[in-house]
């Protein structure tokens, strides 16, 4: 069956990474615009598009792969970006989820995660990492520790990230339209990079004058009519609040939005 070349171009313009994807879901569903975005997106009411016979084994190996998909194509993995010298000598103690160097100055602003972080997130098909050990959550951590010490203008570095890529990184996680079609994981990933960012604002508010820009950064992650708000809305983290309330109950949640529900 000969694929319609305009759902193709529609389908990747909506923001699916890749072409063979839209190929193949549109073959599935005999060139239905809508039946092909059902399958990509797993809402469709009859099969999983991951599961189907014909999908080969390059697609079965990418629906088994937890690495997020933000834009409309996969960035390079962290592997491919840092090199195997770099990663191999600042592993300590074998655990690479670490990469503290045997050694290093705990002060000083992480130049190759910045790197990294700055290509992915001003690509043109950009993809922005959500764990803690991967580039956003060592340059907020880092970022964190330099505000301790009064230091964040001191190093070029580290200014660059919050004037520059920290406050794109937090418009792109918060407010792109692709915050509804992201997973239960990457949400949850989400959070916990906002909840770093609370850490770093908490952190240097005590050495005056704070950067206007980082204010900025923190309006976004408070903000209740931002897209990742707006989809996380009925949502509370029970996880965070474990080990600050004794016997592990929440007496209250939000429910601000429940009126508007449905509406």
């Amino acid at each position: 069956m000969e694929i319609d070349e305009e759902h193709v171009s529609t389908l990747l313009a909506m923001g699916f990474p890749s072409e063979n994807e839209c190929r193949k879901a549109l073959r599935l569903a005999n060139n239905d615009l809508n039946e092909a975005v059902a399958f990509l997106t797993n809402d469709h009411p009859t099969s999983s598009y991951d599961t189907l016979d014909d999908i080969d084994v390059e697609m079965k190996e990418l629906s088994r792969t937890s690495q997020p998909v933000y834009g409309p194509a996969p960035p390079p993995s962290y592997e491919e970006v840092i090199p195997n010298t770099e990663r191999d000598s600042a592993v300590e103690n074998g655990n690479g989820s670490e990469m503290v160097e045997e050694g290093g100055n705990p002060l000083e602003f992480p130049v190759t995660n910045l790197y990294e972080l700055e290509g992915r997130v001003f690509a043109e098909h950009w993809s922005i990492p959500y764990k803690k050990e991967e580039s956003l959550g060592k340059c907020l951590l880092a970022a964190t520790r330099l505000a301790e010490a009064n230091l964040t203008e001191n190093d070029e570095n580290c200014k660059r990230f919050i004037e520059r890529c920290m406050p794109e990184s937090f418009r792109k996680l918060t407010n792109s339209p692709a915050v509804h079609r992201w997973n239960t994981e990457i949400q949850e990933g989400i959070f916990n990079m906002l909840q770093l960012l609370v850490d770093l604002v908490a952190t240097r508010i005590q050495h005056l004058p704070v950067p206007k820009v980082l204010m900025e950064v923190f309006y976004l992650a408070l903000n209740k009519d931002s897209e990742f708000h707006y989809k996380n809305r009925q949502k509370r983290d029970r996880t965070y609040w474990e080990d600050k309330i004794e016997d592990g109950v929440l007496y209250t949640c939000n429910t601000s939005y429940k009126s508007t529900v449905g509406k």
